[in-house]
């Protein structure tokens, strides 16, 4: 598999009626560095696509929102 980044991240869980939302409190840097990705890779990486600039860090935020399952479990009985 891939790599992993295990890094702590602070979110607000709020739950309302039936739904449940979980936020990223401040968005995640994530470094490509932390994947051991070198800057002349992803300048190389650029070039192949038209020159464009590729970033070494970017932003992650998410913002999920669960739904409590309703249906009523079967038992097997």
């Amino acid at each position: 598999m891939g790599q992993t980044l295990k890094t702590p991240l602070p979110i607000t869980v709020v739950k309302t009626g039936e739904y449940l939302t979980a936020t990223a409190s401040k968005p995640l840097i994530i470094s490509a560095d932390s994947f051991n990705i070198p800057a002349a890779n992803l300048t190389a990486l650029a070039a192949t696509v038209g020159g464009i600039p590729i970033s070494d860090r970017v932003p992650v935020q998410f913002h999920l929102v669960l739904k409590a399952n309703t249906e009523p479990k079967d038992t097997g009985k």
